[in-house]
């Protein structure tokens, strides 16, 4: 098949699914064993700083790029009229980053995270994997685009990264998109969802916003203390349906919220109670406030 068919405004690159396999060791799915290539898009996300205490992390300022990615990819595979195929984006067995850097759309850095030499590391990926062959496949980009510059492990707050290896347990995007009990881990927290922090200082994030529109900020990527008071989770869920952070759900976010807002001594002990007692039949929620309440009083 041939890959001038595929019609995209972004970098993509096409690779053999066998040799991802043999690549990271493992023999697959047995529901893939007919699969024979990877497609492999990248998309930019917004790269400019807004001001203000209480956002997102930028990868969660506009619409949910799961099924932003997933649209944009079914458009521009149309004309390969592919009969067995899925489109993956973060949510699969594959390895993202891997196979991007497999198909020569950048090198993994020492942020543990994809950049591609014109658009940063502020990127989505999605995957097309399919039973058919192409005429021609990428190979990887054999350069080193960190050297020793360590700016990301130098400005990570719990130094969760080190030698080219992240430490999942002490990364704060990953720590509050759970209900990880390492209560004084959340101290350094600055972004309501995600975290930036890595990224923000890498050079090769200095350059032109080439952010797709749909990926700009809007007004849903700025939640008050005040209006989660007031909404239902049934409707929170319902107006940040189309949000990147609407998957962890509305506890998780309360919790955030909360969290920065004590972090920036911003709240009473009397909204703290308020939410801990409207949900303390949720204990790792509740212990999370205890903890709070003890760190506002210092």
């Amino acid at each position: 098949m041939k890959r001038k068919l595929i019609k995209s405004n972004y970098p993509f690159g096409i690779i053999e699914y066998q040799k991802y396999l043999e690549y990271i060791g493992q023999k697959g799915p047995k529901k893939y064993k007919e699969m024979k290539s990877l497609i492999v898009f990248i998309y930019p996300f917004s790269n400019t700083k807004i001001k203000g205490k209480y956002l997102p992390a930028k990868f969660a300022y506009g619409k949910d790029y799961h099924k932003e990615v997933k649209s944009l990819i079914e458009e521009a595979i149309k004309d390969l009229k592919l009969t067995n195929y899925e489109i993956k984006v973060d949510v699969s067995s594959l390895k993202e980053k891997t196979c991007a850097y497999l198909a020569g759309l950048g090198l993994i850095g020492s942020n543990s995270l994809l950049i591609n030499e014109k658009y940063g590391s502020y990127l989505a990926i999605g995957i097309v994997i399919t039973d058919q062959e192409f005429n021609e496949y990428d190979e990887p980009i054999e350069d080193d685009y960190c050297k020793d510059c360590n700016r990301c492990i130098k400005a990570c707050p719990n130094q969760a990264l080190s030698d080219n290896s992240l430490d999942k347990g002490k990364c704060l995007s990953y720590l509050n998109q759970s209900k990880s009990t390492d209560y004084p881990l959340f101290d350094k927290m600055k972004y309501l969802y995600g975290c930036d922090i890595c990224q923000d200082v890498c050079p090769y994030n200095k350059i032109e916003d080439y952010g797709l529109a749909s990926f700009l900020i809007d007004d849903e990527a700025y939640l008050d203390l005040s209006e989660l008071r007031s909404l239902s989770e049934e409707e929170y869920l319902k107006k940040y349906q189309d949000k990147t952070f609407s998957w962890i759900g509305y506890l998780p976010m309360v919790r955030n919220l909360l969290v920065l807002k004590v972090n920036n001594k911003d709240i009473t002990l009397e909204e703290l109670k308020y939410f801990q007692e409207k949900h303390k039949v949720e204990k790792w929620f509740y212990n999370h406030i205890e903890y709070l309440k003890e760190k506002l009083d210092e």
